[in-house]
């Protein structure tokens, strides 16, 4: 232990920041620890308006783990900071409580090469955080090059899923989402590999 914390795990960022979140949704704050912790311990967390967006006093940590899940449920309109602290340091993000209808913010990666025959996953994020599940309808392009479902449901309280892109033959198609008028799209380039090289 060197001046007196800096051996300890400390809060080092909370994201997302800002996180917008609809009234009585529950959502996680993902909180990062620095350096990676020797020992269990415990975040202390606060929230600037406990009306607006409410979360637990401490949240516990285990040795080893590098993020900390922090609750926050979201009431009153409006905006309230989240502050994490621990063994002399803290980190703070601001919670949006909003009622605006959910959107899709981006699917990532936004570009991808992909083989033939081949099932990839592509991360899909929405906002604000809902308190039920969201159907969001995707689309591909070219079905042929590459095949996606017709749509896929974020979970209550999440601001992302996971879907499967299937490579199917050489080509590009363009996979979009699509919720509430918003829309994202990737790019995929499906394409065989080269054949391997032997030495002899």
């Amino acid at each position: 232990q060197i001046n007196g914390h800096s051996m300890l795990a400390q809060p080092v960022a909370a994201n997302p920041d800002p996180l917008r979140v609809a009234p009585g949704a529950t959502a996680q704050l993902k909180v990062e620890l620095s350096p990676v912790p020797v020992q269990d311990g415990v975040l202390n967390v606060s929230s600037s308006n406990a009306n607006r967006a409410a979360v637990p006093a401490t949240v516990g940590f285990s040795k080893d783990q590098t993020h900390v899940l922090i609750p926050v449920t979201a009431g009153s309109l409006g905006d309230a900071s989240i502050s994490v602290s621990a063994n002399g340091a803290s980190t703070s993000a601001t919670i949006t409580v909003t009622d605006a209808p959910p959107v899709v913010t981006l699917i990532k990666p936004a570009n991808a090469e992909l083989e033939p025959h081949t099932v990839s996953l592509f991360d899909l994020s929405i906002t604000p955080v809902q308190p039920h599940p969201v159907t969001v309808q995707l689309a591909s392009s070219d079905p042929l090059v590459a095949m996606v479902p017709s749509w896929t449901s974020v979970p209550a309280g999440e601001y992302g899923v996971t879907f499967g892109v299937s490579a199917r033959a050489t080509g590009n198609a363009e996979i979009s989402a699509g919720l509430n008028e918003s829309s994202a799209t990737a790019a995929v380039s499906v394409r065989s590999l080269p054949p391997a090289i032997v030495a002899l």
